[in-house]
């Protein structure tokens, strides 16, 4: 195949936020995706559907484009019930496009499917659905769903972190998601005052990045235990569509991701990790076990295990040359899932996204 070609239409389908600093993992993603289709495929139509309810324009340029333009491929990427109500919409419409996927938001879909909350047969007319765990897969499958198919997390990496870490003698801890109790931000913060207790006082510290919390009363509640610790501290949001960041990312030795949010998917920090050379503590929730590779890119603790979390952090106080080791393996597995990679031309023609002609 001719890689230096482009090929064909898209019509891409999502919440996006073009223009803006993406606030959440769907709208960082999707505008990834947008990245590199707009170097794969000769035209691609955006149907932006971030607070469509307030635009019901949205809708109107969405139906036009799958009139006018039917013979375009089609990608869906929102979350699973916006996503749900557009999969519906479009299999009862007698002109929608044959080459339609649904690109999967989180790790939650296929316990829908399960629990019979959203029935397999809306989704089987569909050309893929792409997910990015293995067992997603597997499950969606016993569903009668074989147009599921796995495809990994993956970002365009045009800037690694710096390789060298600040020599002050402490170790620099980060968290970067949204801010929120069920990503373990309070978890986090018990295991620093665990951490004081055990003697590690100017040993270490703690910086957060993400969104400020939606929920008025854990802002506050957060804002309060922050500034209570001088160990913690909060910087706001980090915006790594300015790849220039990561060379702050890379300054902190080790990311910490002690989530249990209901919708994890393969989260797309530790993939910013593994960029700006971090090893990850992460929770064994999810997809985390399938990326994060124990003792080599990061450790695996229990879920809701605060004591493990707090054994972990100090172990990586106390064990600076294994941070640098684990370092260089994560730098050198970012590569894997630079979407030039995982959304090569091939895989695009292998997952149907692209034709072989």
């Amino acid at each position: 195949m001719n890689n230096t070609m482009k090929k064909g239409k898209l019509i891409f389908i999502g919440p996006i936020d073009m223009g803006n600093i993406p606030q959440s993992g769907d709208t960082m993603k999707n505008q990834l995706f947008i990245d590199r289709f707009l170097e794969v495929f000769d035209t691609v139509y955006i149907v932006d559907t971030m607070n469509w309810r307030k635009n019901p324009l949205v809708v109107v340029r969405m139906l036009c484009l799958l009139i006018f333009h039917c013979d375009s491929k089609v990608i869906i990427s929102a979350n699973t019930s916006s996503a749900h109500s557009v999969i519906k919409l479009l299999k009862r419409m007698p002109f929608t496009p044959k080459d339609v996927f649904y690109w999967v938001v989180g790790g939650a879909f296929h316990k829908k499917i399960e629990n019979g909350f959203y029935s397999a047969e809306t989704y089987k007319w569909l050309k893929g659905i792409f997910v990015q765990g293995h067992p997603m897969v597997d499950s969606l499958r016993k569903q009668g769903l074989n147009n599921a198919v796995y495809v990994a997390n993956s970002k365009l990496i045009s800037h690694y972190g710096k390789a060298e870490k600040k020599k002050d003698g402490k170790t620099h801890f980060v968290f970067l998601s949204r801010i929120e109790e069920y990503k373990g931000c309070t978890d986090i913060i018990r295991a620093v005052d665990k951490l004081i207790y055990r003697g590690y006082q100017n040993r270490f510290d703690v910086t957060f990045y993400g969104r400020e919390s939606e929920n008025h009363q854990y802002a506050l509640q957060f804002s309060k235990m922050i500034d209570e610790r001088p160990d913690i501290r909060y910087k706001g949001v980090l915006n790594l569509r300015d790849t220039n960041n990561y060379d702050e990312l890379s300054d902190y030795d080790v990311m910490l991701f002690p989530t249990y949010w209901q919708g994890e998917g393969f989260p797309g920090i530790v993939i910013d990790a593994f960029v700006a050379s971090l090893p990850v503590i992460a929770s064994d929730w999810n997809f985390n076990k399938y990326v994060v590779t124990e003792g080599e890119t990061g450790w695996i603790i229990p879920v809701h295990d605060n004591e493990a979390l707090v054994n972990k952090m100090e172990y990586v106080i106390t064990h600076p040359e294994e941070v640098i080791r684990m370092s260089r393996n994560c730098r050198n597995a970012a590569g894997q899932y630079d979407s030039r990679v995982v959304l090569s031309k091939e895989n695009l023609v292998k997952i149907g996204l692209l034709d072989n002609a």
